[in-house]
């Protein structure tokens, strides 16, 4: 697979050109509980927010792309990890769980991998893009409902970025809210064996946050 290139995002729709318009709103069609902003989509609920993120690519030899990528975002991980206040716009790469489209077709089996569609032969790929979103995207974001959902799904699925970057922190973050300790301590275990030196001053802070949030102490600071 060629190098996904330049991320060409556009700061408003009126700078689409015709085809990323037709794109976006046959999306948005098949998405009746989310709402649009610009190339994102957005289903609100009192403890979360679900993302559907339509990113346009810049491949080599001036050919041009976009893929899809789902996420979750729970603001009030946020709030206590790193004083962050729900913002007006989500990435998807910035949610507390996040994908990409393939993952999801390929029901996270496999190595991972962006799925991404050249913009040519414009009919039937209009007509694949609005079949997934139909029969797959969209039927897959209706599956959680719930922070406990939410983390039932974590646990039990091996997506790519499960134990990299901020990821593995909000999880733990999750656990803590959910006050669920058997999986805490699962969590911090399977931490410390991947990398004690990156994930312990992380998980210590995390705990530190959490009890000055009013959250009970379920397990005491980590000392190597």
């Amino acid at each position: 697979m060629p190098k996904l290139g330049n991320y060409y995002g556009l700061s408003n729709i009126e700078k689409m050109n015709p085809f990323q318009k037709m794109l976006i709103a046959k999306i948005g069609r098949e998405l009746p509980t989310f709402r649009q902003n610009r190339y994102r989509f957005y289903e609100e609920h009192a403890e979360f927010i679900k993302v559907i993120e339509i990113q346009f690519l810049e491949l080599p030899n001036n050919k041009k792309a976009f893929t899809i990528h789902f996420g979750i975002y729970v603001p009030i991980l946020y709030s206590i990890l790193w004083n962050q206040p729900k913002p007006r716009t989500i990435e998807a790469s910035n949610c507390t769980f996040f994908c990409n489209i393939n993952n999801i077709l390929n029901e996270f089996k496999g190595k991972p991998k962006v799925k991404y569609w050249d913009i040519e032969d414009l009919e039937p790929l209009l007509i694949e893009i609005t079949t997934i979103i139909r029969s797959t995207l969209f039927p897959f974001s209706q599956k959680v409902n719930s922070l406990e959902q939410l983390n039932s799904f974590i646990n039990e699925t091996e997506f790519p970025a499960k134990y990299v970057a901020t990821y593995p922190i909000l999880n733990l973050m999750l656990k803590i809210v959910l006050g669920r300790k058997r999986e805490l301590i699962n969590l911090i275990e399977i931490l410390r064996a991947k990398d004690e030196d990156y994930f312990i001053p992380q998980i210590n802070d995390a705990l530190t946050k959490s009890t000055l949030h009013g959250y009970p102490v379920m397990v005491k600071k980590i000392i190597k």
